[in-house]
């Protein structure tokens, strides 16, 4: 068997609405996901509060439509697995999702980056000068990899990348506002979700590195403030006296 669970700054999940009058399928949601060039090379699997609700076989996809319940609490999570694992249950691979206290970085994909770029994030833990020799990153994030789906205008002969309307899926030359679609490389983001941070004043900078591994030499630089979540509460209710006050009582979780 051969299976991982894919990053959560990897994965991205909505619930399915109508274009028309943006009415919320109640019993869908929208699941899509980048995967790791390092990442088992077959299916991909989608877990709803544990458990398995969907299967995608084809490598080369990267959505799907999974069935949800819109009245839960949603955790979803996905597992990368080769194609003879792609029936199993894989959910002991899974851990509790932690809530709140993240960090999410999104900066523009410019093609003077050059196609085989990385970038790794550091920080500074809370406090102090950013650690520069271990990242936050579990590993360096492609700038344009090969799984991504779509070369932008002017990095591939014409027609075969995704800016060309009726070579891939992405909006192509003439469909949408110039710039705002997908076939330009320079529309696209990326994007990394930290894991869950202790509390404090966080500094995190994006070294992003060519090919060969050089670094640039001045790289840009965040800050974001992380403060402790409240407590889940349960079981809340509301009580009136003689005097018509309202009195407010829950439970932590």
């Amino acid at each position: 068997m051969n299976a991982e669970v894919l990053p959560d700054n990897l994965v991205r999940a909505g619930f399915l609405a109508d274009g028309e009058d943006g009415q919320v399928d109640p019993g869908a949601i929208v699941v899509a996901w980048d995967r790791p060039t390092d990442a088992p090379d077959g299916a991909v699997q989608v877990y709803v509060n544990g458990q398995l609700a969907a299967v995608c076989d084809d490598p080369a996809r990267r959505e799907m439509v999974a069935p949800a319940d819109s009245g839960d609490t949603l955790a979803v999570a996905l597992i990368a697995t080769d194609v003879a694992s792609a029936d199993g249950d894989h959910a002991g691979l899974l851990t509790p999702q932690q809530r709140g206290s993240r960090a999410l970085l999104r900066w523009p994909r410019l093609a003077a980056a050059g196609s085989e770029a990385s970038v790794e994030i550091f920080g500074n833990g809370g406090g102090g000068e950013i650690d520069f020799q271990t990242p936050l990153s579990d590993r360096p994030i492609d700038w344009f990899a090969n799984s991504a789906g779509r070369w932008g205008f002017g990095l591939c002969s014409q027609g075969e990348g995704g800016f060309g309307y009726d070579a891939a899926q992405a909006l192509g030359l003439g469909r949408g506002a110039f710039g705002i679609g997908e076939w330009g490389f320079d529309a696209d983001w990326l994007s990394w979700l930290s894991e869950p941070l202790a509390a404090g004043e966080h500094r995190l900078a994006a070294v992003a590195r060519d090919r060969l591994g050089n670094a640039v030499a001045d790289p840009p630089e965040a800050a974001v403030t992380i403060v402790e979540p409240p407590p889940r509460v349960a079981e809340m209710s509301i009580s009136q006296d003689t005097g018509g006050r309202l009195s407010l009582a829950w439970q932590t979780l």
